[in-house]
């Protein structure tokens, strides 16, 4: 029980540690409290179990007071230095990692969706251009195929046959 006893002080000291690193939310502060004194009463039990059958006498408690009080006086300023200095270099790694993700993915994925952009946006406009081109160049022969398709219905008495179309075109458009 007396190395149980260490064990349970050194488990406090990191709860100690990560709640004052943390800056956890006061209103949490009870519910880790709880959740640490049920661990810590299964560690116990467990033990007592497995030491001797879960018989509980005055020898165990003597013996948690004693290992936590052994603890406390000899290395608990270690474990929490210990502690506090693993959490700052875990803090760190993490750090680390995610600007590494951020410089090996991330910026390179903007880099390549703004490449992307830039080359649609260019053939974008390219193509809008050319249309425009294209259709200024087309639209006096327009003109004048319009023209001389309009004489020859003229010419054939086409356009009672053009107006009936029409006529028919617009109806079915109604309908949609």
């Amino acid at each position: 029980m007396f190395a149980c006893g260490c064990m349970l002080g050194g488990i406090l000291d990191a709860y100690r540690v990560i709640t004052g690193l943390t800056r956890m939310k006061r209103w949490l502060i009870p519910l880790f409290d709880i959740l640490y004194w049920l661990g810590a009463m299964v560690l116990v039990f467990r033990v007592l179990y497995v030491s001797n059958l879960g018989e509980v006498r005055l020898f165990v408690f003597l013996g948690l007071l004693a290992g936590l009080a052994i603890y406390y006086a000899t290395i608990s300023t270690y474990v929490m230095r210990l502690v506090r200095r693993l959490l700052l270099w875990l803090a760190a790694c993490w750090r680390f990692t995610i600007r590494i993700f951020r410089v090996l993915v991330i910026i390179p994925l903007i880099y390549v969706y703004r490449a992307v952009l830039a080359v649609l946006m260019f053939f974008g406009t390219a193509t809008i251009f050319l249309c425009k081109f294209v259709l200024q160049l087309v639209y006096p022969l327009w003109k004048l195929l319009r023209r001389l398709m309009v004489a020859l219905a003229r010419l054939l008495r086409l356009e009672p046959a053009f107006h009936r179309a029409r006529t028919w075109i617009s109806r079915f458009k109604r309908r949609l």
